[in-house]
């Protein structure tokens, strides 16, 4: 197998000149640099451009990404040789060396917060019935055969309660430092409990703006972005859910849905546990790196609203 190779820099020459030695066509045409924060660490070294208001291409220049952007295309791939996936990107073309993903744009607007929250309950259970069946339709591909010989990922949340335990107590009060710490005990508890969790190949970074929806008719039109796909808790790609609106609804649709697709009982507590990892850590390597929370957020208010959250999904 030939070797992953990677851009000199994230600048549009360097993406112009892999794309002159990759898919020549495309490397003439207008392009537009998706926003990005710069980071150190070589690990998020990647990025993604609009090309002539058709295609989207991912693009890396550090090994580990271009190897994830590599990988994210032939999983791609293998799944659409594997059946029909509506809500998946068409891939367009993927290069090895250098390393890049060029799917087809789609039209549509990311689930965000606003627009989940003010849906109708029967709009609720239409939009939660979609992502359940892309789930259950997903976690149904044996794991086996989809990642043979690719590079192994384990789809991870963005920090677990150790490191929660020790950096976030430093970046809000004492009573909110107690709660967060007793959280992190809650959450080894639910999560360390032996109930029987079958593994699945999970899309693993399933949040509001890694979906396409058309709001107007409320139809998902594609699901991007799989570099962290890999095998893991089913429960793991609801952890976004509690918070992609202002109350329990859309999580519940999901759940009753994908259970009854399924027949796989889903626990609300270990969906909330992985929610409280991602919630937490997602707001801790944050505020660490300089990098804004969304929504101009702090550490504190990212507290109140995880303790509201828990609040009204567990009551």
């Amino acid at each position: 197998m030939s070797s992953i190779g990677w851009l000199a820099d994230s600048g549009e020459g360097a993406l112009r000149a892999a794309l002159a030695a990759a898919v020549p066509e495309l490397a003439r045409m207008p392009i537009r640099l998706n926003p990005r924060y710069v980071q150190s660490n070589p690990l998020y070294w990647s990025a993604s451009a609009i090309v002539d208001d058709a295609f989207v291409v991912k693009y890396a220049w550090s090994e580990v990404r271009a190897t994830r952007v590599w990988r994210e295309g032939e999983l791609l791939r293998r799944l659409h040789q594997r059946g029909e996936w509506v809500a998946l990107p068409e891939v367009v073309a993927l290069s090895r060396d250098p390393a890049l993903l060029v799917t087809r744009l789609v039209d549509g607007e990311p689930m965000s917060w606003e627009w989940a929250s003010a849906l109708s309950d029967p709009d609720t259970e239409e939009v939660g019935g979609q992502l359940a069946r892309f789930l259950a339709e997903l976690h149904a591909v044996e794991a086996a055969d989809l990642l043979d010989d690719l590079p192994v990922v384990h789809p991870a949340a963005q920090a677990d309660t150790e490191r929660l335990r020790r950096g976030f107590p430093r970046l809000v009060d004492a009573r909110r430092a107690a709660a967060v710490l007793g959280w992190c005990d809650w959450v080894d508890d639910v999560l360390g409990k032996t109930q029987p969790v079958v593994d699945v190949v999970a899309h693993g970074d399933l949040h509001g703006y890694n979906q396409v929806w058309d709001r107007r008719t409320r139809e998902l039109r594609v699901v991007v972005d799989l570099e962290e796909c890999g095998v893991a808790d089913p429960h793991f790609d609801l952890r976004y859910l509690p918070g992609n609106a202002a109350d329990p609804r859309l999580l519940q649709s999901v759940m009753s849905t994908y259970t009854s697709l399924t027949g796989r009982r889903m626990d609300v507590p270990r969906a909330l546990a992985w929610n409280v990892l991602t919630h937490l850590g997602d707001a801790l390597w944050r505020t660490e790196a300089q990098v804004p929370l969304p929504g101009g957020g702090t550490p504190t208010s990212w507290v109140d609203d995880l303790d509201a959250r828990l609040t009204a999904h567990l009551a």
